[in-house]
């Protein structure tokens, strides 16, 4: 049942009789190869990917048989989008096999790309800034065709968010895209508004009435701003808002310091000339009030 593909011989024997003489002549059993049918399967994979395991089914293969066959596609994991054809080919001699489905059985598909446009961050009233992305999914030996096209919205003078968006990209024939926006953040300029803050602040001080009694703010406010200032990731804009707030101050500051420490000779000549009228009207107690308001730099 069992016996290879071939001719086997057929013997006879054990015939007797009186009148008869016996010759043997052999006879021939031919075993033919079983026909089978060996329908493929189809199969498919992702381009860049392993190629897919290969299957078919089959009908008549006995006798716990292996190897009676075996499959192969000339698709590779980096062969271009496509239908391929899988073939069969016979192991075991002893069935006769017929493949069905072997054309086009194989397809390999377009292996999906990622484009992210990579969010941003920028001071409002300065340069906005270079748009890049970044790719997920692209083999290594391959690259873009076409860059991608990054656009973005924003209004630069206007505190905010704003989409940048991709698109216009070309991967070539074997790859999809899937686009992916991001944000463009244009953030409050925090030198600008702290000088805008020390402009409203010093709308209390004149030139004209500072005392010494305003000198420790101001000089609080002068350490303060400097120290902004020697922040390196300073705007232009902001270093310029500040330098301009720092020299007011510090012309306040210089004001009060002239007016108290420097008397000019014509103020204490001055102050002699009162102190001799009063003090021949017995008015010693004016003249002291006199000299305690111009220690404190005042009129």
């Amino acid at each position: 049942q069992y016996s290879d593909k071939g001719e086997y011989t057929i013997k006879a024997s054990g015939y007797t009789s009186d009148n008869y003489k016996f010759e043997y002549v052999d006879g021939k059993m031919t075993v033919n190869a079983k026909p089978i049918i060996v329908t493929i399967q189809n199969a498919t994979s992702i381009y860049g990917n392993d190629i897919a395991e290969l299957k078919a089914t089959d009908n008549g293969i006995v006798n716990g048989d292996i190897n009676v066959y075996s499959l192969a596609t000339t698709a590779t994991n980096t062969s271009d989008i496509g239908k391929y054809a899988i073939k069969g080919t016979a192991l075991d001699s002893n069935y006769e096999i017929t493949f069905a489905n072997e054309a086009d059985a194989y397809e390999i598909t377009k292996r999906e790309i990622t484009i992210t446009a990579e969010a941003k961050n920028t001071i409002v009233n300065t340069a906005l800034p270079t748009y890049t992305y970044k790719v997920v999914g692209l083999l290594e030996e391959d690259s873009l065709v076409t860059e991608p096209t990054l656009s973005c919205n924003a209004d630069i003078t206007v505190i905010g968010e704003y989409d940048i968006t991709v698109s216009a990209a070309d991967a070539g024939k074997n790859y999809s895209i899937q686009y992916v926006p991001a944000k463009l953040t244009v953030l409050t300029d925090n030198a600008v508004d702290a000088a805008a803050g020390y402009t409203e602040e010093l709308k209390d001080y004149e030139s004209t009435t500072v005392t010494s009694d305003d000198k420790a703010k101001l000089q609080e406010m002068l350490d303060e701003i400097n120290t902004l200032l020697g922040d390196k990731s300073i705007t232009d804009n902001g270093k310029q808002a500040l330098e301009k707030v720092k020299k007011h101050v510090e012309n306040l500051i210089k004001e009060i310091t002239e007016t108290t420490d420097s008397p000019q000779t014509g103020d204490i000549s001055n102050l002699w000339m009162w102190f001799a009228v009063i003090f021949v009207s017995g008015g010693f107690t004016m003249v002291h009030v006199i000299l305690e308001k111009k220690r404190n730099g005042k009129k």
